[in-house]
Formats: C-alpha cells, sequence, structure tokens
C-alpha cells in the first residue's frame, strides 16, 4: 500500500460524516475555499512518516499521518467556534469507530486522530476580520505489509 491508497482511505471515511462528501473535501486541493459551495471543508495533506523494518526478510513497518485541515466560513465569534468543533468531532468519532478507516488489504493495522491544533483565524476579509475558522486534526494510521526480496 501506498500512502496515496491509505489518503484515498481516510478521505472515502471523513465523506462518510454528516458534514462532509465529495463536494466539500479534497486532496490538498484548497480552490475548494474560494467557491462558496459550502460553510465547512475538509483538505487533506501528507504529515510525517516513519518506517520500521522487523524481523527477518522484507517486514516493514510504517507510521503515516495524515493531515486533516477542517475549515468552517467565520460568521460570528461564538457560532462560528461552536461549528469547527462540532465537524472536527464529526471526524475524530468516525475513526474511532472505523479504526482500520475499511481497509481490505489487510495491511492498514490501525488509524486514530493523535491531536488536534486550536482553532485559528483564516484569511482576513478586507481588514474586517477573518473569513474562515480552520483547526487541524492529525490523523496517524500504520501498516505492515512483507515484500520479497530481491537479493
Amino acid at each position: 500500500m501506498s500512502y496515496s491508497d491509505g489518503e484515498a482511505l481516510i478521505l472515502t471515511q471523513v465523506q462518510a460524516t454528516t458534514s462532509f462528501s465529495s463536494s466539500n473535501t479534497s486532496r490538498a486541493n484548497w480552490k475548494l475555499l474560494n467557491k462558496g459551495k459550502s460553510g465547512q471543508y475538509a483538505i487533506l495533506r501528507p504529515g510525517e512518516f516513519e518506517r520500521e523494518h522487523f524481523g527477518l526478510g522484507g517486514n516493514y513497518s510504517t507510521n503515516w499521518v495524515t493531515i486533516c485541515e477542517v475549515w468552517v466560513r467565520y460568521k460570528d465569534d461564538s457560532t462560528s467556534l461552536t461549528n469547527l468543533e462540532a465537524k472536527s468531532a464529526e471526524i475524530i468519532e468516525r475513526f474511532d469507530e472505523y479504526r482500520l478507516a475499511a481497509d481490505g488489504t489487510g495491511n492498514v493495522r490501525d488509524v486514530f486522530v493523535r491531536s488536534g491544533t486550536e482553532p485559528e483565524e483564516m484569511w482576513t476579509a478586507g481588514g474586517n476580520g477573518p473569513s474562515w475558522l480552520r483547526q487541524t486534526l492529525s490523523i496517524e494510521w500504520s501498516e505492515e505489509r512483507t515484500v520479497t526480496l530481491a537479493e
């Protein structure tokens, strides 16, 4: 499995929540924010990863991080923040239920939302305040795989 395959699994799970679908989620495409089709968006991008070789032969374990940026259109202080918290909670709860992200290969060992940043005000609108609130979730997932050694 590649990182891209795992990120696709994660995107599918985000799209399965109540607030997100294929029209307001993307993989590293922030242009969605300019289209104004939704009041909330989830944008995935790669984070750090670590690999480990274990046992004899071609046994490998990789710990990947997928960053999920949750964006909510700013309307007012309390409502916008409450909405952002609710959208982030939907994603966290989804991965609490789907700890393998519906992986059919058997390689994914665990998927878990490890942490989130504090909410940030983003993109001021003509100097009159923020246009968006954003919170970044770190989704960690691990996989193990065995390859046939060529030498």
